[in-house]
């Protein structure tokens, strides 16, 4: 009797320890302590994470690895669950100035802390466990996001029992890890957008300022071919026809005096309002307005289709949500008040050019 009861905690450490190197290896956890060292700060302020997803792909290979406290086949979550995980998270997530900060649990000794530098994080994007769900079904078989339908019941069920989640994307590894959203609510003091773009200069254009000069050495003679030169008859310019002036810029009321990027800002903005919404939407409506979201700064979305009432959103990608925050911060920078704008944009046939219409909205 006494062998099989030293042979059964031995047994069960092992497993434990196996687990414990094998979870390290595979969510690339221990990689990232080894460029992103974390250490103890006691000024932080942080959230319980009850979960964490490590999401990479090798190849054709999509690799997830989730941190949760698992529960049987048909096991409701129960008053105890809700103690275990307010007393024993699967992490602790805290951000500052100098990054973002993740924790395990103490005895986790193959997942020490990591302190991940702004710098490499590409972006932060915030959705349902719904659209994270389609997301992800979505990588694992190559159909399109926009195909996967959830019937609406189920949706608003899974949305309600579940909280809103972040995806952090790193740029080195390259890999995303998604963990509640209120846990780097504060992310958006200290992530740093990228510049805006400028805009391209055309084809054309740069080839005829490249030969302006060669141009003008042509045409340049030296003093003594104008005096060997025969006189020249005077010619008369021809008359020019009226040229009608520049329509006026419809946004140039909406942005500050001397900006000269604020057509980019808006046309990277239409651009990715196109690239993000169904390619079936022949109008596209989008509202912009900024507000407050847990005492933080926020811009609030809404973006819909008169031909596909019931398929509007109020959550963006990233490359809408940066552009936007670029336009807005051009349209009003620091603290300066923003009512909103309004975008409408319509496909036109048969060309399928794209005609926009911006309005401010009223105060």
């Amino acid at each position: 009797m006494a062998v099989p009861l030293i042979v059964f905690p031995i047994g069960v450490t092992a497993l434990l320890v196996a687990g414990e190197h094998l979870k390290a290896s595979r969510s690339r956890w221990t990689l990232l302590a080894s460029k992103y060292p974390g250490g103890k700060d006691p000024e932080l302020e942080w959230n319980r994470s009850p979960g964490l997803i490590f999401e990479y792909r090798e190849g054709n290979t999509i690799y997830r690895t989730a941190y949760s406290r698992a529960r049987s086949r048909g096991q409701s979550y129960g008053v105890l669950d809700w103690v275990w995980e307010r007393l024993f998270p699967q992490a602790q997530v805290a951000v500052s100035p100098d990054g973002l900060h993740i924790k395990r649990r103490p005895w986790n000794y193959k997942h020490p802390p990591l302190r991940i530098p702004w710098k490499q994080i590409v972006g932060i994007k915030t959705m349902t466990a719904t659209e994270y769900a389609g997301g992800a079904l979505s990588r694992q078989t190559g159909i399109a996001a926009d195909k996967i339908k959830v019937p609406k019941l189920l949706s608003a069920i899974a949305d309600r029992g579940g909280p809103a989640l972040a995806c952090v994307t790193l740029a080195s590894p390259k890999m995303t890890i998604t963990l509640p959203a209120e846990a780097v609510a504060d992310a958006s003091d200290y992530l740093t957008l990228p510049a805006a773009p400028s805009p391209p200069v055309p084809a054309a254009v740069a080839a005829s300022q490249a030969a302006e000069p060669r141009r003008t050495a042509a045409r340049t003679s030296g003093p003594m071919d104008k005096l060997n030169a025969p006189p020249q008859p005077t010619r008369q310019p021809a008359p020019q026809p009226a040229v009608p002036p520049p329509r006026a810029n419809p946004l140039e009321h909406l942005l500050p005096a001397g900006s000269a990027d604020g057509m980019a800002l808006l046309k990277e903005l239409t651009s990715a309002l196109i690239a993000f919404t169904p390619q079936k939407f022949a109008v596209i409506c989008c509202t912009i307005k900024k507000g407050t979201e847990n005492g933080r700064r926020a811009l609030f979305y809404d973006i819909q289709c008169p031909q596909f009432p019931d398929e509007g959103t109020t959550v963006v990608d990233e490359r809408v949500h940066k552009a936007a925050t670029r336009l807005v911060q051009q349209m009003a920078p620091g603290d300066s008040s923003f009512p909103g704008i309004s975008i409408r944009m319509e496909r036109q046939n048969p060309d399928n050019k794209w005609r926009s219409r911006v309005k401010l909205l009223a105060a």
